[in-house]
C-alpha cells in the first residue's frame, strides 16, 4: 500500500481513540504521538514510541493497550517493508502485528482500548489496500471489533460527543460496504443522516446513499484528516 494512503490509520485510531471512556488514565496517551510522528516518517519517534512500550511491558507483560499499540506500530512497519519489495521482512512483522493483535484481544476481550486501535488499523489498512487478498479478513475482523464496542456504548451512545459517534457508525457503514451488505451499510449510513443532522458524517452518508460510492478521501477520519 502507498505509505501516504496508510497515514490514513493514525486519523483513524485518534479518532476513535478519542471515544475510549474517559476518568482513567489513557495508555495511548504515552506513545500514540510518537506513533504517528513514526508513520509520518520519523524513525525515531516510532522507535522511541517502541522503546516506551517495550519499557511497559517488561514490568506488565499482559498490558493488553501497550501490546495493540505494539501490533499497530509492527503493522505499519510491515506495509513500509512490503513497499520495498523486503517480502520476508514484512511478513515477519506482519505476522507479529496480527500475533499482537490476537495477544491483547485475548487479555483484554472488552477493552476499548484494544477494540478501538485494532479495528482502526485493520479498516485503514483494508481501506488503502484495494485488491489485497487479505483486505477481507482484516474488515470482517474491525467490524466485529466495531461491533463490539457499539454493543458496550448503547445505553450511553447518544451522550457521546459527535466525534467518537460519527467515526463509530461509519466505520460500521464502510465495513458493510466493504463486505458487500449493502442492506447493513444503508442502515449505518441511514443511521449517520437520522442522528447526525448537519454534519459532515451526514454529508458523506447521504453521498454514499445516493450514489453508493465514496472518494478515498471521503473514508478518512474527520476533524484529523481531511474532513469532507
Amino acid at each position: 500500500m502507498k505509505a501516504q494512503r496508510f497515514l490514513l490509520i493514525a486519523a483513524a485510531v485518534l479518532g476513535f481513540s478519542l471515544g475510549v471512556a474517559r476518568g482513567a488514565e489513557r495508555y495511548d496517551h504515552t506513545v500514540r504521538n510518537d506513533i504517528f510522528a513514526g508513520m509520518n516518517g520519523d524513525a525515531a519517534a516510532m522507535s522511541r514510541a517502541l522503546d516506551k512500550i517495550e519499557a511497559t511491558l517488561a514490568t506488565e507483560p499482559n498490558h493488553a493497550e501497550a501490546i495493540v499499540w505494539r501490533g499497530g506500530a509492527l503493522f505499519f512497519q510491515a506495509g513500509q517493508a512490503f513497499q520495498k519489495q523486503e517480502m520476508q521482512k514484512g511478513m515477519d512483522l506482519y505476522m507479529r502485528a496480527m500475533a499482537d493483535f490476537d495477544k491483547a484481544g485475548q487479555l483484554a476481550p472488552d477493552s476499548l482500548g484494544v477494540l478501538i486501535p485494532r479495528a482502526a488499523v485493520l479498516m485503514s489498512a483494508a481501506l488503502a489496500s484495494k485488491g489485497n487478498p487479505m483486505s477481507k479478513q482484516w474488515v470482517q475482523r474491525a467490524v466485529a471489533d466495531y461491533e463490539r464496542v457499539r454493543e458496550m456504548q448503547k445505553d450511553r451512545f447518544s451522550s457521546l460527543g459527535e466525534h467518537p459517534r460519527g467515526e463509530l457508525l461509519q466505520g460500521l457503514a464502510n465495513g458493510y460496504r466493504l463486505l458487500g451488505d449493502e442492506a447493513k451499510a444503508a442502515h449505518y449510513f441511514g443511521r449517520l443522516m437520522a442522528e447526525m443532522p448537519g454534519t459532515p458524517y451526514a454529508k458523506r452518508a447521504n453521498i454514499w446513499l445516493e450514489t453508493k460510492t465514496l472518494t478515498p478521501a471521503q473514508t478518512a477520519c474527520i476533524g484529523c484528516h481531511t474532513g469532507q
